[in-house]
């Protein structure tokens, strides 16, 4: 992953996935059988991230339906991983096949459903935040077409990067980077997968 990022910030992939799946994980995303669970805030209200950047300009953070995949703290509780594991787990193994990179050690993947808010604007975003404590490389893939931005802040919470979400679509970042989703305007529905990865000097790797 290093040798995909090199020396810049984040990359962004058109297409790392095959059509295909593309169209499968959308297809179970968005069924009506899929699980979804209601979440008050995208980042939970006892981090830090909120005391540190509650003043952010254009803070919104609205609700969000999630549905977990996988978590390594978990992983030993089989009511903790997801029946749909295999649609995280397949899309890595194509994007790694793809981009030639070495397949890393999962630490967490989840799915984010998001709906528009009569609070947001095309402005407006989430909390900035950091998915894990220990590093690691955060692959975000766009299931649907939609607005809602991803961004991308500096270490004082102002933004040096906007990613338009794009069915095929991949932003990929080191997991040190600020973060942040928003509602969409435009789009009935946001849909997107979270993926995080162990960095390769990482212990658990």
């Amino acid at each position: 992953m290093k040798n995909l990022l090199q020396d810049k910030k984040f990359v962004v992939i058109d297409d790392v996935i095959s059509e295909w799946l593309q169209n499968e994980i959308l297809k179970m995303l968005d069924s009506n059988t899929f699980d979804w669970y209601y979440y008050k805030n995208t980042v939970y209200p006892e981090s830090h991230f909120f005391k540190k950047y509650k003043n952010v300009t254009n803070l919104i953070d609205t609700p969000q339906f999630v549905h977990r995949f996988f978590n390594i703290e978990e992983a030993d509780k089989q009511e903790h991983t997801s029946p749909y594991l295999n649609i995280p787990l397949m899309l890595l193994n194509e994007f790694c096949l793809k981009k030639e990179v070495k397949l890393l050690r999962l630490i967490r993947a989840k799915a984010n459903l998001m709906l528009p808010s009569k609070k947001s604007n095309v402005n407006t975003h989430s909390m900035p935040h950091k998915d894990q404590d220990t590093s690691h490389y955060v692959i975000l893939y766009y299931v649907n077409d939609s607005d809602g931005d991803t961004f991308l802040f500096d270490d004082d919470g102002k933004t040096f990067a906007r990613i338009s979400p794009k069915k095929g679509r991949c932003l990929v970042f080191d997991g040190n980077i600020l973060h942040a989703s928003s509602n969409p305007i435009e789009s009935e529905v946001r849909l997107i997968m979270n993926i995080d990865l162990a960095h390769e000097d990482n212990i658990y790797v």
